[in-house]
């Protein structure tokens, strides 16, 4: 009996500590369930545990008791490891999830093909909503010869990368590359894919691959140089057919020289210093040099450079376009001395013609100053001193056209008042305006108006349109010249005519140099087509304007010159004094044309001055050392001893130093200087005025 009660006292422990462990069971599965962390069963297990324990040592069950207990360590057990494995699985789909927003790209999570999930960016992309696709297969993003692909790539294990075309909800396509790797979706198997839309680097490559194309076209077929050069190195490192052409070497050749060593020595260093810095600003490079032929001889070429730049923006490398232009530079170098050959022969016939020129306008000089009252004479003078003027003018004009053209022309400015230097030019017309028996209207402006200019070539501009007028109008014309303030602070010169007028065709080309109107046989006064082109250059030197006004054929003309006002007071104007017998000189003419050096050497007895005459040099030298001369009127054509070797020996170790005067045909700008290094003391031109001799006198 007392052994029944024992066994039933353990019984009942053992099952009391069976139900104490359910309960804890039960109680950390609701606790996990909340969130808890398992300590309230932990403490509540422990105590039945405690009060079995306690019940099997008071009735000796120690061996039931360690079966209960590994029973809970085992259940423990699991439930932890159960626990902590979704735990980590939840974690881990957390992130899977965030990731998969944040990434910028559409993703598809799928199994066997069915779409478990997608990202916000595949509803961007697609167009679908997420309800939408979720559940439907991966299939169905693509057109239909596209899904085979996409159903084998959904069944692959392995990680790829393909590219197929897929569709859009509203039908539109685009080439995408997939992207596919494994992964776990509540611990079951799935597949993550990443979808990018290549349409445009697809787009960039073609471009790309068609621009290089087109580059590669371009280098080996354009009919130019072309070559490829490094800027570190100054190495060429590919070149076209046409630069092997033009240098005459061979691509293998030239790749690795370097432009230096093809360029000619003379062109080197300017060639290396331009490039360099082009290359440091990293502009266009331009030049023209020469290249030096494998065969030695030197061709120009015209380079164009260009820097090219890596994507951190240093220069790394440079394109050279080279042109050939040998041919254009010959052509060139013949037209400068075409020009050279035509200044010369201007100078020649001016200088020829000028000789012929000086004593008929000396023996007019003279025949003026001579008690001559025969009508029929001093008509005879009036004429040839008219005639004498205007050939002396258009080689004047003929000459400052070619000087002009070579920008040989500096003009000597000064503040001038207008109205003065006009009233110059008017008395320097007036023998022709009266001989056409033309009526001259003259309007000065009330105000002084003071511009800048060259006084003398102001002045042969006035003088140019005057004569102008005065030519192309009927005998017994009017002539207004009118001077005015404008409106823009601004002087102008209107010349007016009721003469021929201009032809509306010919009206935009009267400032052309050469031009010529149609003419007629009873209009046969067309002049050289240089005097308005010469008044066009020189107002614009001035940084005027000129314009021409006509109604058309026998309408008149007008003429409008205009020119800034200037602000500076107006140069004092210095008269010259008249040259009295008081003043008289001793006087050596040099000269080998007989008539040139008797005329002006009795114009110059006639104004009292003491004259010897000499025909070369050696004579001169002699009669300079016989008469000690105080002026020598030379003449630079001189046969055997020139001029210039005349000047230097008179200047050569003598006391006594004449005043030495240039007179010569050839009046250009080197002509003077030349003359003023050699010695002289001033230089006149053929015929020289009355005027410009007695200054000289003056001078002396």
């Amino acid at each position: 009996m007392q052994t029944q009660r024992k066994q039933w006292s353990a019984s009942l422990g053992f099952f009391v500590a069976a139900l104490s462990l359910v309960a804890a069971v039960a109680v950390f599965t609701r606790s996990a369930a909340v969130g808890g962390d398992g300590l309230l069963f932990a403490l509540f297990l422990s105590f039945c545990l405690a009060m079995g324990w306690m019940g099997a040592r008071v009735r000796g069950s120690e061996k039931r008791f360690g079966d209960c207990t590994s029973l809970v360590d085992w259940l423990l057990a699991r439930e932890v490891r159960r626990k902590v494995e979704a735990r980590v699985l939840r974690e881990s789909e957390e992130r899977f999830r965030a990731l998969a927003q944040a990434c910028f790209d559409p993703l598809v999570l799928h199994s066997e093909g069915v779409i478990l999930d997608v990202n916000q960016a595949f509803t961007e992309v697609f167009g679908y909503r997420r309800e939408e696709v979720v559940g439907t297969r991966k299939q169905m993003l693509a057109p239909a010869e596209y899904r085979p692909l996409l159903e084998e790539q959904s069944t692959s294990g392995a990680e790829t990368t393909y590219e197929a075309v897929l569709q859009r909800k509203d039908g539109s396509r685009f080439l995408a590359e997939l992207r596919g790797g494994n992964t776990r979706v509540k611990g079951r198997p799935a597949r993550a894919t990443v979808i990018r839309d290549v349409t445009p680097r697809r787009g960039a490559e073609t471009a790309t691959r068609w621009s290089d194309e087109l580059i590669r076209l371009l280098f080996d077929w354009i009919p130019l140089g072309m070559a490829h050069v490094s800027v570190a190195e100054g190495r060429l490192i590919r070149v076209n057919a046409c630069f092997c052409e033009i240098t005459g070497y061979s691509a293998d050749e030239l790749v690795g020289k370097t432009f230096q060593d093809i360029t000619h020595p003379n062109d080197r260093e300017r060639n290396g210093a331009e490039f360099r810095e082009a290359s440091r600003e990293g502009r266009v490079y331009r030049a023209e040099k020469r290249y030096l032929r494998k065969d030695g001889g030197a061709v120009w070429v015209r380079v164009h450079g260009f820097f090219l730049r890596d994507i951190h923006g240093v220069i790394r490398s440079s394109t050279a376009v080279v042109e050939d232009i040998t041919l254009a530079k010959r052509n060139e170098e013949a037209l400068r001395e075409a020009d050279r050959c035509k200044d010369e022969f201007l100078a020649m016939l001016a200088h020829e013609l000028r000789n012929p020129l000086a004593p008929i306008k000396t023996a007019v000089e003279i025949q003026k100053r001579l008690d001559l009252h025969e009508p029929r004479l001093a008509r005879s003078r009036d004429v040839i001193e008219r005639q004498v003027g205007h050939l002396a003018r258009l080689l004047d004009d003929l000459l400052d056209v070619s000087r002009i053209s070579r920008g040989r022309i500096t003009l000597r400015r000064e503040t001038r008042e207008l109205g003065e230097i006009v009233g110059h030019a008017v008395e320097s017309t007036c023998p022709l305006i009266d001989a056409r028996k033309h009526e001259l209207v003259l309007a000065p402006c009330a105000e002084p108006l003071p511009v800048n200019v060259d006084a003398a070539r102001l002045t042969q501009v006035v003088s140019n349109l005057l004569n102008n007028a005065a030519k192309y109008t009927d005998d017994g014309g009017r002539i207004e010249l009118r001077i005015e303030r404008g409106p823009r602070s601004e002087a102008l010169i209107r010349i007016k005519d009721n003469g021929r007028g201009i032809d509306p065709k010919d009206l935009p080309h009267v400032f052309d140099t050469f031009y010529q109107s149609t003419r007629t046989l009873d209009r046969s006064e067309g002049g050289l087509g240089i005097g308005l082109s010469l008044v066009r250059r020189l107002v614009e030197l001035h940084g005027g304007k000129v314009e021409a006004h006509s109604d058309g054929l026998g309408k008149g003309s007008e003429f409008l010159v205009r020119l800034a006002l200037e602000d500076r007071p107006m140069t004092d104007a210095h008269k010259p004094a008249v040259l009295t017998n008081g003043q008289c000189r001793r006087v050596l003419v040099v000269d080998d044309n007989v008539d040139a050096a008797e005329t002006m050497a009795a114009l110059l007895e006639t104004l009292g001055h003491q004259v010897a005459v000499a025909h070369d040099g050696e004579a001169a030298l002699e009669a300079v050392s016989s008469g000690s001369p105080e002026v020598v009127l030379l003449d630079i054509g001189l046969p055997r001893m020139d001029g210039y070797e005349v000047c230097r020996r008179l200047r050569d170790g003598r006391a006594a130093r004449p005043f030495i005067v240039a007179i010569t045909g050839y009046g250009q700008a080197e002509d003077r200087d030349r003359a003023l290094r050699a010695g002289f003391d001033a230089h006149l031109v053929k015929p020289a005025s009355f005027d410009a001799i007695q200054a000289v006198l003056r001078a002396a």
